[in-house]
């Protein structure tokens, strides 16, 4: 017995989307039917075949529809999609292909970083990489940051989307162009942002690094190191450094910073703390913000004092004192000069004293301060004495100081004279001291003779040196 049975043809038409993200899954579909009649062909495979790669399968429902995922894996694009159902005893088999497009999704990114900062200051740059659509963050994608089209960085996005990094203006103040960009990727379109970014100026310091004592009528160098705020040092920049309010040098700043230069011959006027102030400015530029230091520096300066003779005598109730005589007082002085008071020619009573001198003289480079005095003749009590020079003379290297007698008698009776420093002669009740020598602050006093007995207590031809600010 023969059977016989129609085979019918059948037609695919295809009802899902049209297009689709990579990346994303695409729900595609398609309903079989038979050619002739029309009517849906029910629990049928269809098998969806984009560009020949990614495939899925599905039977048809009651009303000839299958529906299955697909997920392009392709770059943007059309692309051919092939449905086919394979046919069965009572089926033809029969195929369908349409066009079928791969988009990449959009993207949008927003800036959210820092919007200025110091020239040569680290600043933070950040964005914020998101879906378009759905605001999702997109992670571990590159952005690119660029400043003014100069200064440039790039950080990946994180599970925030945002991607930040640092960039250090190298650009004079003044407002520039701030750019994020994102380039795109196989499944995310590009996207970018602008803003603008303001360079404002660097904050700058100055430290004082010159001599930190100076003297008159010899050279002193002054010298600064202008930084940034953090310490690093701004070079090719110009400095003026002022010494009290006269004189002045300038200079370029090195690569560390520093500006140095010379006051070839200092002259300042000596204040009440032997200081003079030290200036160094720096009036700013395109880049940085100005900047001044002012610190005081000791100057040099000499003191002494001289005189011829000073002291007492009481005898039987009554008393005699003589003041410093003459006396050229408290020299205190940062200049060359001579105190001199005239010479007193005579001095009568209980202290009988002729030719009584006295001076203090400073000289500068080096800084010297010399006290004289001198007595030609001095009788008080017992004692006499003749041609007593007494000088002291005081550097910065130290004090040195001598004496010199003519003659020396007690009761009439000469007396050996030696002038070591602080040679002492014993005498009933008293002593006196030749070449007496009293170390003072930054000198020396000394003293030709001191006489002290019963009721005496003169000194002879008195000399102070010292220097100050060494």
């Amino acid at each position: 017995m023969t059977i016989s049975y129609l085979v019918e043809s059948t037609t695919i038409t295809y009802t899902g989307p049209s297009a689709g993200f990579t990346g994303d899954p695409a729900t595609v579909s398609a309903r079989l039917t038979a050619s002739t009649t029309g009517a849906p062909v029910a629990n049928a495979p269809l098998t969806f075949r984009l560009n020949g790669a990614e495939t899925c399968t599905a039977n048809t429902n009651a009303s000839g529809e299958a529906f299955c995922v697909i997920t392009p894996q392709e770059v943007a694009g059309t692309y051919p999609l092939v449905v086919s159902y394979p046919g069965d005893v009572v089926h033809h088999p029969s195929s369908a292909q349409t066009a079928f497009e791969v988009t990449r999704k959009p993207t949008t990114l927003t800036y959210t970083g820092a919007v200025t900062g110091d020239f040569h200051d680290p600043a933070t740059v950040a964005a914020r990489l998101t879906i378009t659509s759905s605001g999702a963050a997109v992670v571990g994608q590159p952005v690119v940051f660029a400043l003014n089209s100069a200064e440039t960085c790039t950080a990946d996005t994180d599970a925030n989307g945002v991607a930040s990094c640092v960039i250090t203006p190298q650009e004079k103040a003044g407002t520039y162009p701030l750019t994020a960009a994102f380039a795109g990727s196989k499944a995310l379109l590009p996207s970018g942002a602008a803003v603008d970014f303001v360079v404002t100026k660097e904050e700058t310091s100055l430290a004082y690094t010159g001599d930190v004592k100076v003297a008159n009528a010899e050279p002193a160098t002054v010298a600064a190191k202008l930084t940034e705020d953090d310490g690093t040092p701004v070079s090719g920049r110009s400095v003026t450094l002022k010494l009290g309010g006269t004189q002045s040098c300038a200079d370029t700043t090195d690569d560390q910073g520093v500006a140095s230069c010379v006051i070839a011959s200092v002259d300042q006027p000596l204040n009440a703390a032997g200081t003079v102030v030290v200036t160094a400015s720096f009036v700013g530029d395109d880049y940085y913000e100005p900047s001044q230091v002012a610190v005081d520096v000791g100057l040099r300066f000499m003191t002494g004092r001289g005189f011829g003779l000073t002291g007492s005598v009481q005898v039987l109730g009554a008393g005699v004192a003589v003041p410093p005589t003459p006396d050229t007082g408290a020299v205190r002085v940062a200049r060359a000069t001579t105190n001199a008071p005239p010479c007193v020619a005579a001095i009568n009573g209980l202290i009988t004293a002729r030719g009584v001198c006295a001076s203090v003289v400073t000289t500068l480079a080096p800084g010297t301060s010399t006290a004289n005095a001198a007595v030609a003749q001095l009788s008080v009590g017992v004692v006499a004495l003749r041609d007593v020079v007494a000088t002291s003379r005081t550097t910065c290297g130290g004090s040195t100081g001598g004496v010199t007698i003519g003659a020396l008698t007690v009761a009439g009776v000469p007396i050996t004279v030696t002038t070591a420093p602080n040679t002492t002669i014993s005498l009933p009740g008293g002593r006196i001291v030749l070449n007496e020598q009293v170390p003072v602050p930054g000198g020396l006093t000394v003293n030709g003779a001191h006489v002290v007995l019963p009721g005496v207590d003169v000194v002879v031809s008195s000399a102070t040196s010292d220097i100050h600010n060494c």
